[in-house]
Formats: structure tokens, C-alpha cells, sequence
């Protein structure tokens, strides 16, 4: 239904949170990301939804880890949730280097 009325109104970041939101919830993550990314006032989002959405949409590895981090640096995240996700990104690749960090 979102989708509808995004076509009448493509630029209407209301409706795009709400189709990004949707697609969060039903688990498709890498389309709710895309769909978070078409707005441009990330202060009026959650973060932590835009996080998760780029987290599920791309399993672990170390090529994916590299393109989270990139994807965290464009998204105008506060210093202290930046380093809460990266950081959270390193514990998975080495729990020692995590603890050290913390």
C-alpha cells in the first residue's frame, strides 16, 4: 500500500521511512536499507534499525565487514554510535582486540 502512494509522491521521506520500516519488519533487510538511504534527514531516524538492516542484509566476512564500515562512515551517525557499531563489527572478527578496545 506504502508503495502505491510512494509512487504518487516519490520524494515524500514519510512514506519512505514507512515502506522501509515494512520491509524491516518482514525481514528484508537489504531493501528496507536501500529504502533508509532515500532519506535524507538521518537524524530523524533510528539508527539502530538502519544498522541492523545493513548488518542482516550482509552476512560476516571480512569483505563484508570492510563494505559495513565504509557504508557506517556515509551515514551521519553521533562519534559514540559509530564507534558502538564498528566496534561491535571488530568483537565478531577477534574478541581479544575487542576486549582491549573496551
Amino acid at each position: 500500500m506504502y508503495n502505491i502512494a510512494l509512487k504518487t509522491s516519490p520524494g515524500d521521506e514519510e512514506l519512505i521511512k514507512k515502506v522501509a520500516d515494512t520491509y524491516f519488519s518482514m525481514k528484508r533487510f537489504s531493501f528496507a536499507y536501500k529504502k533508509y538511504l532515500e532519506i535524507s534527514d538521518y537524524s530523524q531516524l533510528d539508527k539502530h534499525s538502519i544498522w541492523l538492516a545493513l548488518q542482516y542484509s550482509n552476512p560476516y566476512s571480512a569483505e563484508n565487514t570492510v563494505f559495513i564500515k565504509n557504508e557506517l562512515s556515509q551515514i551521519n551517525l553521533d562519534p559514540q554510535a559509530s564507534f558502538y557499531y564498528t566496534t561491535m563489527l571488530d568483537c565478531v572478527d577477534d574478541f581479544h582486540e575487542c576486549k582491549k578496545t573496551y
